[in-house]
């Protein structure tokens, strides 16, 4: 760490610390005469987590490249919100400053970082280093940040709603550039919605930020089909419809800018919100059934087959009678064998609807 002759440095590192498992993200703060700035530094060799600039604007973004936050004000560093974003299958262990130790509940820590010259910081011309480290750790809940840890939206019946905050959720290599050329803030997260019924899915979100609502097909996030996209400035609801037991993977993002070339960088919206789903029926369509032959001449003891079908039913199963002859059904088929001269009826009625039925007019006569 080398002394600037403006003010304040830091430098964001990835160390391992004595007995820890995990990698630790370290950001030492230290203090000179005037001016403040911070260069955020962080190897990328074994690293389980990165961080994110959730506050100031103008730095918002995840990081592990060396990144400069310059203060605007003599002497001080702008307030800096950070937020611990862990590798898939890693989670926050803590935060801690000095000898102060943070629980990541949100996984973020909020400080306001002033350095008065002479004062906790050091007298002018001195170095006193501080550290500020965020620790990770394999994972002991399910995130729903990776595709393959989604969680299950939630629903009472065919309604269901879920909140949600990203600004400690990451990306994955392959993932897709949601929202077309909006491409996404780089923190996403996954649901997965199993349809109960045939319907159409309609979808919106309410959130504190620019958002990326999109609907997938697929088993991995390397081999998405696309269904159907929303960027909260361009549209307020996604509709889908959906088959019963159809499996779609639901996706919210920030708008923002990320570079695929690039593994590390991302820059874009994050916050608080919360998605709504609601399934619609499909509308009832009227039940039909008509049968094959409608018309036949038989002789006594001649045999006939009669075939059924049924439309705008979800049961398609029907029920076979006669008023004469002999009736073997099966399905939607029927053998009528003709017993005794006379006119009879073949009389086929949908299962699911009574109402709906067909018959055919057999007419037996003796051969002269």
């Amino acid at each position: 760490m080398e002394r600037s002759p403006t003010g304040v440095r830091a430098a964001l590192q990835l160390k391992n610390l004595g007995r820890l498992l995990a990698p630790v993200v370290a950001l030492m703060l230290m203090a000179a005469d005037c001016g403040a700035w911070v260069d955020w530094r962080l190897d990328v060799d074994g690293r389980n987590g990165r961080v994110r600039v959730v506050e100031p604007e103008a730095s918002r973004g995840l990081y592990d490249l060396p990144f400069s936050l310059r203060g605007s004000d003599l002497g001080s560093i702008p307030p800096v919100r950070l937020a611990a974003v862990p590798d898939c299958g890693y989670e926050t262990v803590a935060w801690s400053f000095g000898d102060e130790t943070f629980e990541p509940n949100p996984e973020f820590w909020d400080p306001t970082i002033t350095v008065v010259p002479g004062n906790d910081w050091g007298t002018p011309g001195r170095f006193t280093p501080r550290l500020l480290e965020v620790s990770f750790a394999p994972s002991t809940t399910v995130r729903n940040d990776c595709f393959a840890t989604p969680h299950e939206l939630p629903h009472d019946g065919l309604t269901g709603a879920v909140e949600f905050e990203n600004a400690t959720a990451g990306f994955e290599a392959g993932e897709p550039m949601h929202g077309g050329s909006d491409g996404g803030a780089g923190a996403s997260l996954w649901w997965t919605f199993h349809a109960p019924a045939d319907g159409e899915l309609k979808m919106w979100l309410e959130s504190d930020f620019a958002s990326i609502l999109a609907v997938y097909e697929g088993s991995s996030v390397t081999d998405l089909d696309a269904v159907a996209s929303c960027v909260s400035s361009e549209c307020r609801e996604i509709s889908v419809p959906v088959p019963e037991g159809a499996l779609l993977r639901i996706l919210v993002d920030g708008v923002g800018f990320r570079e695929p070339s690039d593994p590390v960088l991302a820059v874009g919206e994050t916050g608080w919100g919360a998605l709504f789903w609601e399934l619609l029926p499909v509308a009832e369509s009227e039940v039909s059934v008509a049968i094959d032959p409608t018309t036949v001449s038989l002789e006594p003891g001649a045999v006939q087959t009669f075939t059924a079908t049924v439309k705008g039913a979800r049961d398609p199963s029907v029920s076979w009678w006669s008023t004469c002859g002999s009736l073997d059904p099966s399905g939607l088929m029927a053998t009528y064998t003709a017993l005794n001269e006379g006119t009879c009826e073949v009389t086929v009625t949908s299962t699911e609807d009574v109402n709906a039925w067909a018959s055919a007019v057999v007419t037996v006569v003796a051969s002269d």
